[in-house]
């Protein structure tokens, strides 16, 4: 069996958010086929019930990827350990990636998780081009690079001139299905109410995310100030929109002043499960930040109808998700609430295409052939 070694640069254990849940979940199937070490910050803290090995010994901070005692941690453990693959989770060890693969001749796997490049320069930083020239420098080096979206695929081979053979689309993926009973629905329902003062007739929408990231924060705006209002202008059936995320960042806490007798800020939720359970749809107006909305993938997972923008769904195969997935232009406000109208009765059910697309053992099935065929 082949060993791998997984570098990630930040806190990822225990999973709580997309992105996290993604390489954990990842590392986690991909263990079933080789034997997988993450080393990783000193931040994480792995529960032991993980499949692979975690190895918390990197500084918890973003220069460390420029840190010459952090390289020769992971050159130490590249050493010790006998790898046969790298796998850099996001570009920020790209430098260090190419050198171990032309020094050591190991095979060189970038895991992207957004065209990282793109996003900082939407959000206006003015160093985006020195991102932009590691990401190329990164996954031209690279044996294989894992993209999360066709989208973001297509726009690496197009801006780095990447081989298309060298390239794979690895989505977010589902670890268990999450097929909910009426009685769990109810008491997960009955839970929401209590904890939120919400009467028993009300129509329960959720949005949740890192709102100290600006796409999530410019989406619980437009909530607030147009979707909520806007769908008390259709209906007069009651309904609350029950927002959930941590919001620490100094450069966001405006949101805190957001009111509206219909939105309900939860904050940050330990166990977000009986929200997926017990609402009666899930809403993304998101309209930037590019990767998979690894939200919408979970509200799906627990049979949840949602309504999304087009960037909200990008990345999920529309053709597998049925009429669960309704896509509509949170610009074109009249429209977006519309369509919330109309699908929030829509009954709970997981559609069959759905389950087998984004089951992670069947990505990562896929990938591990790939890999042994490197």
């Amino acid at each position: 069996m082949d060993n791998i070694l997984s570098v990630v640069w930040y806190k990822v254990l225990p999973a709580q958010f997309g992105g996290q849940k993604g390489i954990a979940q990842f590392n986690d199937y991909l263990s079933g086929h080789f034997k997988v070490t993450c080393i990783c910050s000193v931040n994480n803290q792995p529960s032991g019930a993980e499949n692979y090995i975690v190895k918390p010994v990197l500084p918890i901070s973003k220069m460390q990827v420029f840190h010459l005692p952090s390289w020769r941690k992971i050159l130490r453990e590249l050493n010790a350990g006998n790898y046969n693959h790298v796998i850099l989770e996001h570009c920020y060890y790209g430098l260090l990636g190419i050198y171990i693969s032309k020094r050591y001749g190991k095979t060189l796997i970038v895991h992207s998780h957004n065209i990282e490049y793109r996003r900082f320069r939407e959000i206006g930083k003015p160093w985006w081009p020195l991102l932009y020239w590691l990401e190329k420098k990164s996954h031209r080096a690279a044996q294989l690079n894992l993209f999360k979206t066709p989208s973001d695929m297509a726009i690496a081979i197009s801006a780095f001139k990447l081989d298309p053979g060298k390239c794979m689309l690895v989505p977010f993926g589902i670890a268990k299905l999450n097929p909910v009973s009426a009685k769990q629905r109810q008491l997960a329902r009955n839970k929401i109410c209590q904890t939120h003062h919400i009467m028993p007739d009300t129509r329960i929408l959720i949005f949740m995310g890192t709102l100290d990231y600006k796409p999530n924060a410019d989406a619980v705006v437009k909530i607030v100030r147009e979707i909520i209002p806007g769908i008390r202008k259709m209906t007069s059936v009651p309904f609350k929109v029950i927002v959930c995320g941590r919001l620490i960042e100094k450069d966001f806490l405006t949101l805190y002043q957001l009111k509206d007798e219909d939105y309900v800020y939860a904050g940050f939720v330990d166990d977000i499960s009986p929200y997926f359970m017990g609402a009666d749809l899930f809403v993304n107006p998101v309209t930037s930040g590019g990767g998979i909305k690894v939200k919408v993938i979970e509200a799906l997972s627990y049979g949840m109808p949602v309504v999304t923008s087009i960037d909200g769904a990008n990345g999920i195969d529309q053709y597998t998700t049925e009429e669960q997935l309704i896509i509509a232009d949170p610009d074109d406000c009249p429209e977006f609430c519309r369509q919330i109208i109309l699908s929030w009765d829509k009954p709970v059910r997981i559609p069959e295409a759905f389950a087998t697309e984004y089951d992670w053992k069947n990505i990562v099935d896929k990938v591990a052939d790939r890999i042994n065929h490197l």
